[in-house]
């Protein structure tokens, strides 16, 4: 006969029903696991690269110089009709103060009249000229802060001292209202 081994192969078994559908939702619930691990492993590693910023542009001092100005070109903070820009740096007025010099007339009303609009109606501003009213009103405005010394005031000033008759002179007949 034949001496070779005969294997019985065991009978077939079938999975059940409840079998069949634990092993669906074992393979469902496993593939489900993979894709939202990757997902989430996916973000986790990319968030630390991704930047989100809500706040104020980020600006070099150059660039908000630059937007500084041109808000300023745009605004009229006193409701003169001069934005603020001319009014800081053209005519040296406050942009907070339709009258930046108080006087009653607005700083609009003032230029379009051709009066110096920082110089209150009156009284003469101009710096530079040599005479005893103009030194005063020169001297008290570079005092105050208001103006800065130039070379001229420099020379119109030693002019009004050698004319008085020296420093001396003029400080000994100094009352205490002009001190």
């Amino acid at each position: 006969m034949n001496d070779q081994p005969i294997f019985h192969l065991p009978p077939r078994r079938t999975f059940s029903r409840e079998e069949k559908v634990a092993l669906v939702l074992l393979i469902v619930t496993g593939l489900g696991g993979l894709f939202f691990g990757f997902r989430y492993l996916g973000k986790n590693l990319q968030s630390p690269f991704s930047f989100s910023y809500e706040g104020p542009a980020m600006l070099s001092e150059s660039e908000q110089e630059a937007q500084t100005i041109e808000q300023q070109k745009g605004r009229d903070t006193d409701s003169d009709t001069l934005n603020d820009y001319d009014e800081l740096y053209v005519y040296k007025t406050s942009p907070y103060l339709a009258d930046s010099d108080s006087d009653g007339f607005s700083d609009s009303a003032e230029l379009a009249s051709g009066n110096d609009p920082s110089c209150p109606s009156g009284k003469v501003c101009s710096i530079g000229v040599a005479s005893a009213d103009t030194a005063v009103d020169a001297s008290d405005a570079i005092i105050s802060g208001l103006a800065e010394p130039t070379s001229q005031d420099l020379e119109a000033a030693q002019a009004l001292l050698d004319q008085a008759g020296g420093a001396e002179t003029v400080m000994q007949n100094l009352t205490a209202d002009d001190i």
